[in-house]
């Protein structure tokens, strides 16, 4: 008789409407991480210097990871593939391109900050 309304369906999430469960979702997601990161275990691992460093040069790996993937890694998993198993190839190539993706947004990273560096004492030059 009253079976139907203990199913999934007609519980009270489904009342609300997509958009309004994926900012319910998005809203919850937020708290947790708020929470997460208040503890002071977590603040000292975020504050360690390696990681700061990868958080200076997030920028510089988002706009290099995209190309060097698809050439880098799909060349060395070529490579690789000759003598090695599928599985050990895609390994060892994503390993090798993650730690020059790295490296080299690094080092892009440095050239970007002393460019902007010069341009400043350039554009402070112009105005005196």
């Amino acid at each position: 008789c009253c079976t139907m309304f203990r199913t999934p369906m007609y519980s009270w999430w489904f009342a609300i409407p997509a958009v309004n469960k994926s900012l319910l979702r998005g809203l919850g997601i937020a708290i947790l991480i708020f929470a997460f990161t208040q503890t002071q275990t977590v603040q000292k691992v975020l504050s360690w210097k390696p990681l700061l460093v990868l958080g200076d040069c997030s920028f510089e790996t988002y706009a290099i990871h995209w190309p060097l993937m698809l050439s880098l890694e799909a060349y060395l998993f070529i490579v690789f593939r000759a003598n090695m198993s599928y599985n050990s190839s895609a390994l060892l190539s994503f390993v090798i391109t993650f730690i020059v993706i790295y490296i080299a947004s690094f080092l892009m990273h440095g050239l970007i900050k002393k460019y902007n560096t010069l341009t400043k004492k350039l554009s402070l030059r112009k105005e005196k």
